[in-house]
């Protein structure tokens, strides 16, 4: 069976990864449009990554093409995968780890939502803060807060985000 994933270059889609796992082979391709420079191509399973190789121009396009044998992937997770990077330099960003992201709420069960089996993050806006944790499927990161979350691409990653105010309380 193969499956398709978005490919990201930095913040923006630029083409696919597909993925067939054949008995004890894994094969991986990435497609994107024309990229300046050299760039390599991984595909991203929570937070690990497998080289699919450098993409090299095909006429107006780039591609790249790996073949893995199941048993030199180690743990890489390939029934977890959710999108391909080229590794590109992420904006600089103001992204600071959260290691207590219930601290910025105000409401006491907001507080308490929270599994802290997964890393937060979090950054100042005009308006108050945003915080994310990367979306990894299975478990939710937030179960108590399940509605007022959404799931966004940030620096190619698919992210699970929810906005607060100054004041603390809950933005939707």
């Amino acid at each position: 069976m193969q499956f398709t994933y978005p490919l990201f270059s930095g913040d923006d889609e630029t083409g696919f990864i597909s993925v067939k796992k054949d008995g004890l082979r894994l094969y991986l391709e990435a497609q994107c449009k024309h990229l300046e420079g050299i760039h390599r191509a991984w595909a991203v399973s929570g937070d690990e990554r497998l080289l699919i190789g450098v993409l090299i121009p095909e006429g107006d396009s780039m591609g790249a093409r790996k073949v893995y044998n199941i048993s030199s992937i180690g743990a890489f997770d390939v029934s977890r995968i959710t999108h391909g990077d080229t590794g590109a330099p992420q904006h600089n960003s103001s992204w600071q780890r959260c290691r207590n992201p219930g601290s910025l709420f105000a409401d006491d069960v907001a507080k308490t939502a929270f599994d802290m089996g997964f890393e937060y993050f979090a950054r100042s806006t005009e308006t108050g803060k945003v915080i994310t944790v990367p979306w990894k499927g299975g478990r939710f990161p937030m179960p108590g807060l399940f509605c007022l979350c959404s799931v966004e691409c940030i620096n190619g990653r698919q992210m699970v985000v929810i906005r607060v105010d100054g004041e603390g309380n809950l933005c939707v």
